[in-house]
């Protein structure tokens, strides 16, 4: 009896540990496998930000390019020939007309200003080369001679190695959309640009038509809200729109 007592306590003993041992290794895999796809969504995420930041890249590149296009056509086009107006104007007279001289030095003087500033412009490591600040100055300055809109921009007290090279490259193509949504669409009088100061990195304000923003996530216009909102989440940046009908829009791009 005793025997018997013995070996069922062996058994009962065994079956435990068996148990024990199945459900050990189960979990071991069950691990394993949340490891695994952790890792796999890791990784995709990874690729979805690679994906998204050469996507930001060229973006930035052919609206930069865009831009330098109206500005030779608009800017410097028409500058050069005021300047060969002037220059035939001098040819015609015997003697050289030195109100005409200066209007043609001046003339020079500008075309050589604008082609210096796209030049830089082209540079492909632009915002790399230039602070975040600049690149913004530099981009508003051209826009002040594209469109009637006033334009004001200021710079607050932030370093702006706060916010890392990508969070300041995604909030540089954030701020290209903002600023051709509002110039193009909201019809806007006035624009303020601000950035680097307090806690955010960006922020854009106008007095243009607005919108509702629960038409607008009904509507296709709601692309380009949207990926705004995607990049600033990317990188890990907060992004905020308010926006009334008839009064104007604010978007604001901070750390979360």
């Amino acid at each position: 009896m005793n025997e018997l007592l013995f070996f069922r306590g062996i058994l009962i003993g065994s079956l435990g540990l068996i148990i024990l041992m199945v459900g050990s290794f189960i979990m071991f895999i069950k691990n394993e496998r949340e490891k695994l796809k952790t890792h796999a969504e890791k990784a995709e995420r990874e690729l979805q930000f690679q994906k998204e930041l050469r996507t930001a890249e060229f973006e930035v590149s052919e609206e930069l390019k865009s831009q330098i296009s109206r500005e030779l056509h608009d800017n410097i086009g028409h500058t050069v020939s005021m300047a060969r107006l002037v220059f035939e104007q001098m040819r015609t007279k015997k003697e050289i007309d030195s109100e005409k001289l200066e209007e043609l030095d001046r003339l020079i003087q500008l075309a050589s200003n604008d082609i210096r500033n796209v030049s830089r412009s082209l540079n492909s490591d632009f915002l790399s080369l230039n602070d975040f600040s600049k690149s913004i100055e530099l981009e508003l300055n051209r826009l002040r001679k594209l469109h009637p809109a006033n334009i004001e921009f200021s710079k607050g007290s932030i370093d702006e190695t706060t916010f890392s090279k990508e969070q300041r490259l995604f909030g540089y193509r954030i701020f290209q959309e903002a600023m051709s949504n509002a110039i193009k669409h909201s019809q806007a009088e006035h624009i303020s640009v601000r950035c680097l100061n307090e806690d955010f990195l960006l922020k854009i304000e106008d007095n243009g038509l607005g919108f509702e923003i629960e038409t607008l996530n009904s509507s296709e216009g709601s692309n380009g809200l949207m990926n705004m909102r995607k990049r600033a989440d990317l990188v890990h940046l907060k992004f905020n729109l308010r926006s009334t009908l008839g009064t104007g829009t604010t978007i604001k791009i901070s750390l979360s």
